[in-house]
C-alpha cells in the first residue's frame, strides 16, 4: 500500500469512517449487466431513478470524467440499545435510523476528507483535487464499487456484508 493510500485511510478513520477501500473507475461491467437484466425483468417497479440513466450506473468515470480512483467508505451505525420503555406503544425502529439522518452526518465528513486528500496529494503544500462526494444520491452501483474496493461481499439479501461487522 502506497504511503498516500495509507494516509488517506488514516484520515478517513479519524473522520469516523470505519473502513476505506480504493478502487479504479473502470466500468462495473458484470454488475451493470445484472442491473440491466433486473430492469428487463420488471423488478424496478416504481423506482424510475433505476431505469432512466442507462449505463451510467455502471460507469463511475462518467460522474467525474477526470477521475482516476474511487474511494468507498463505510460507517458503523451500531449503538447500544436503549432500555425499551413502551408506555403502551410497540414497534421497533431500525438501528441505523436511531440517530440523525445519515446523509446529514456523512456528507460533511466526505467534504472534510476531500480537503484532507488535497493536503496529502500536495505533500502538505496542498494540491487541487477534483472530486465529488456521494451519499447514495447518484446513479452509481455503490455496493458494487464498494465490493470491488474490498469492503465486503454481497449476501443473499443483496446487502454488502463485511465479515464480523455485518451489513
Amino acid at each position: 500500500m502506497s504511503d498516500v493510500v495509507g494516509r488517506i485511510k488514516e484520515a478517513a478513520r479519524r473522520l469516523g469512517f470505519s473502513v476505506t477501500g480504493i478502487t479504479s473507475v473502470e466500468p462495473l461491467t458484470e454488475d451493470l449487466s445484472a442491473l440491466i437484466e433486473w430492469r428487463r425483468a420488471g423488478y424496478a417497479a416504481g423506482m424510475d431513478y433505476m431505469t432512466g440513466r442507462g449505463s451510467l450506473h455502471g460507469t463511475p468515470k462518467t460522474l467525474v470524467p477526470s477521475s482516476a480512483s474511487l474511494i468507498s467508505l463505510a460507517v458503523n451505525y451500531y449503538s447500544p440499545s436503549p432500555p425499551f420503555e413502551h408506555e403502551n406503544r410497540f414497534g421497533r425502529v431500525a438501528r441505523y435510523a436511531w440517530g440523525l439522518d445519515y446523509h446529514d452526518v456523512i456528507r460533511p465528513r466526505l467534504l472534510r476528507l476531500a480537503a484532507e486528500i488535497e493536503t496529502l496529494a500536495g505533500d502538505g503544500e496542498g494540491c487541487r483535487v477534483k472530486s465529488r462526494s456521494f451519499v447514495d444520491a447518484v446513479p452509481l452501483l455503490e455496493r458494487a464499487a464498494a465490493r470491488r474496493a474490498g469492503l465486503g461481499f454481497f449476501g443473499k439479501n443483496t446487502n454488502l456484508l463485511r465479515p464480523i461487522a455485518g451489513s
